[in-house]
């Protein structure tokens, strides 16, 4: 009996599902590539539970198989140790009433992703159901799907369940955490800050920020 194992993000923005059978990645989607949405939805605290149902299908589809096929099913966050990590932060008193990293926030968002979590047991309960990491999810799909053997691994990003930047080594199927850089130290929050003051979005800003960085001249050398 093949092992038949669907991969999924929702928890935050960038909702997108992947699919292996037999270790072998067969189909992985984007949800925004089928809804026309960039980013595929925005991140608040109760959009978790909006599944990539666009691209579960078409990784389904990619392979000639339906849920009770599915072996298991792994969830590129852990709720738990998310919201037990962002309660009494230092600098919860500077937050805003009601969002990340105050209680009531942290709430609302631990719910969205067990809404997220009982959709999928629901659909596939034969499958085992996995909550897993999310910087270990990032730096797995950079890794197992390069070319090499062996490689350190880096993550730089807002923030995963507590951790911001990460690195790693990466050997043969093996992905193994060296070090890490917990919130409020994220150069992921600082880009996006810096994106909001020049007037980007804050989910779209970052990345045009990015790619104007690529078309300046900072030292002149292109002048006259």
């Amino acid at each position: 009996m093949p092992q038949i194992i669907l991969g999924l993000n929702s928890a935050y923005h960038e909702p997108a599902a992947c699919l292996l059978v037999d270790g072998q990645l067969v189909a992985f989607a984007e949800e925004e590539r089928f809804n026309r949405i960039r980013h595929g939805k925005k991140a608040t605290l109760h959009s978790a539970d909006q599944l990539p149902e666009a691209a579960i299908k078409f990784c389904l589809r990619r392979a000639g198989v339906g849920w009770k096929d599915l072996t298991a099913i792994g969830y590129s966050l852990e709720p738990e140790a998310r919201r037990r990590l962002n309660l009494g932060l230092p600098d919860a008193g500077r937050v805003t009433a009601g969002e990340w990293g105050t209680e009531e926030g942290e709430q609302a968002f631990y719910a969205s992703n067990q809404r997220a979590a009982a959709k999928l047991r629901e659909r596939a309960p034969q499958a085992a159901f996995h909550f897993l990491p999310h910087h270990l999810c990032h730096s797995a799909s950079a890794f197992l799907a390069s070319p090499y053997r062996r490689a350190a691994i880096l993550i730089v990003d807002g923030i995963g369940e507590l951790g911001s930047t990460w690195l790693g080594v990466g050997d043969g199927t093996e992905v193994r955490e060296l070090w890490t850089i917990d919130y409020p130290h994220s150069l992921g929050f600082v880009w996006e800050r810096f994106s909001e003051l020049l007037g980007l979005d804050i989910y779209t800003g970052p990345g045009k920020l990015m790619g104007y960085a690529c078309t300046t001249d900072p030292h002149g050398e292109l002048s006259g």
